[in-house]
Parts: C-alpha cells; sequence; structure tokens
C-alpha cells in the first residue's frame, strides 16, 4: 500500500503526537535534523570517528537523567583549578 504526500505526513505527526518519552523525542528530533541538514557535505557528525559518536551519545542520553546531574556551584568546586583567573 502506497501512501500519499499527505498521508505520510499525517502518519509522522500522529507518531509523534504519541510520543510520550523525553529520550526518544530527542532522538527522533536528532534524527529529523540530521536529515534535513541544510549541506550534508560538511556534518561535523561524520568527520567524528564511530567511538567519538558513541561516547557523545550516550553522554547525550546520560544527560537526561536527573540522577546525573551535578549542582553548578558542586562543578566550580570540582573544576576550580581551572577556573581561577
Amino acid at each position: 500500500m502506497k501512501l500519499t504526500t499527505l498521508e505520510l505526513k499525517s502518519s509522522l505527526l500522529d507518531l509523534i503526537s504519541k510520543v510520550n518519552n523525553d529520550r526518544r523525542l530527542v532522538r527522533l528530533f536528532e534524527a529529523y535534523r540530521e536529515i534535513f541538514a541544510t549541506d550534508d557535505d560538511s556534518d561535523w557528525w561524520d568527520d567524528l570517528p564511530v567511538e567519538q559518536q558513541v561516547r557523545l551519545t550516550k553522554s547525550i542520553e546520560e544527560s537526561f537523567d536527573l540522577k546525573n546531574l551535578i549542582d553548578h556551584e558542586e562543578m566550580k568546586k570540582i573544576h576550580a583549578k581551572w577556573l581561577r583567573k
């Protein structure tokens, strides 16, 4: 069964509206942004080694878990030696 353009758009919007998980929404947004990037030839992501892509993706996903967040003041204490003027 081949869908019309309007049916495809409607189906995509319907699927997205049913997503209640923030992580999934972020992943969908990132996939959409990657697919529709204005300059596909200059995508910095593709220039990263796979290991760095995996590490960065994992870090982004972990940042959405509140237990992984660190208070700004605590972070300043941890990195004080690099923040001093």
